[in-house]
């Protein structure tokens, strides 16, 4: 079974353009586009990695890993 990221991107030809190469390199990629939609989406799955933009709309990706590593904590699981 193949590794699941998550990636973040706001700008849409980034996000394909990351979807393309993580997909070909053999991993499950689901996308969001702002940290927000992000979080919730880490929050609800299982992700092995997550490849996060700094500036976006919304949520910064700042803020979005502080909660996700947050989220790690109280679930005991390995950092972000």
């Amino acid at each position: 079974m193949s590794e699941r990221i998550l990636a973040v991107e706001d700008t849409p030809s980034l996000r394909t353009l990351l979807q393309l190469c993580l997909t070909r390199a053999g991993y499950r990629v689901d996308l969001a586009e702002d940290g927000l939609a992000a979080t919730e989406m880490f929050l609800a799955g299982k992700y092995d990695a997550v490849v996060m933009d700094i500036q976006m709309p919304v949520m910064d990706g700042l803020t979005a890993v502080a909660r996700m590593r947050a989220s790690e904590k109280e679930r005991e699981r390995a950092a972000v």
